[in-house]
């Protein structure tokens, strides 16, 4: 008789401070991608796995209703570029939507350096170590970092930037949000007064300290990643109610979920958990899809 050897993580809801699930014994998140080919469906239960396509960036957007963002994410620009463009100085490629591979961008790759696709050998333009600081430094400057720190991020080094270069990079990323830029301060202030930051659904985050500096980052982290989580809940409740014990959730990994289902309704599943999984929702009087990819796994 073979024995199947399982991995049974201990999945924890209340340890992040922004209720993100945290998964442990072993760290799901921190399993080298080589080695999660060991993450297999049993017979008869076909897996369905989605994950959300910048759902934190899209949240944001909705929340501080700027212009570019909202404009970019409608047309399915890449955003992480084109902040990459202003701080380092690169005019914007003929084609913004999905750049790196658009055809149309080559000659506009070859002039800038750009790294080119290898897909074969897990290289995709999309890690260009220009586009990768930026995204990073944008994350940064989201949870509060300022850019005389983000020396630290790696790639700074390596693209020999300076404290002041950083520096104007700042002022650009938020030329290019301005709206952003104004929310994320206005967010400080008001939950400075309050003591609590919310996040779009109601979610209360109280705060000991009122210091405005100190808890900058905490105040900014709150309402994108609590309520990230609240979208990814409320799609989880969702599933789990339509399909009742012919559905199985296997693990998520930042924003992608696996579910497991009984073979049988496995058809069913993949037409129903498509619109499940992508919901339009009403976000501070903002209108905002949350698209998702989706992967398939059988036994």
């Amino acid at each position: 008789m073979n024995i199947v050897p399982r991995i049974y993580h201990t999945i924890s809801t209340h340890a992040q401070a922004n209720a993100r699930w945290s998964y442990t014994k072993p760290p799901l998140a921190q399993m080298p991608r080589d080695l999660r080919f060991v993450y297999r469906p049993d017979k008869g239960w076909p897996w369905l796995v989605f994950d959300h396509d910048q759902i934190e960036l899209r949240l944001v957007a909705a929340e501080c209703k700027d212009e570019t963002m909202l404009e970019g994410l409608s047309k399915g620009w890449d955003l992480h570029l084109m902040a990459c463009c202003a701080m380092f100085k690169i005019p914007m490629p003929p084609m913004l939507k999905d750049p790196v591979h658009a055809p149309e961008n080559m000659d506009w790759k070859i002039n800038h350096r750009w790294t080119i696709c290898d897909h074969q050998n897990d290289i995709c333009g999309k890690d260009d170590l220009r586009r990768h600081f930026s995204k990073t430094f944008g994350h940064r400057q989201s949870y509060g970092g300022t850019p005389q720190k983000a020396g630290s991020i790696p790639g700074a080094k390596a693209l020999g930037l300076t404290t002041k270069d950083l520096m104007q990079m700042s002022m650009d990323r938020a030329a290019l949000f301005p709206r952003l830029v104004q929310w994320q301060n206005e967010t400080v202030i008001v939950g400075a007064k309050r003591g609590e930051t919310r996040t779009w659904d109601g979610r209360r985050r109280r705060y000991l300290s009122r210091g405005h500096t100190y808890l900058r980052g905490e105040m900014l982290d709150h309402p994108a990643q609590a309520g990230v989580q609240g979208i990814e809940n409320a799609i989880f409740l969702a599933i789990a109610g339509h399909f009742g014990l012919d559905a199985l959730f296997k693990f998520g990994m930042h924003d992608s979920q696996a579910w497991a289902f009984r073979e049988h309704r496995y058809e069913e599943a993949k037409i129903v958990v498509r619109e499940l999984a992508q919901p339009t929702i009403t976000i501070a009087g903002t209108s905002m899809y949350f698209p998702a990819s989706f992967k398939e796994r059988l036994a």
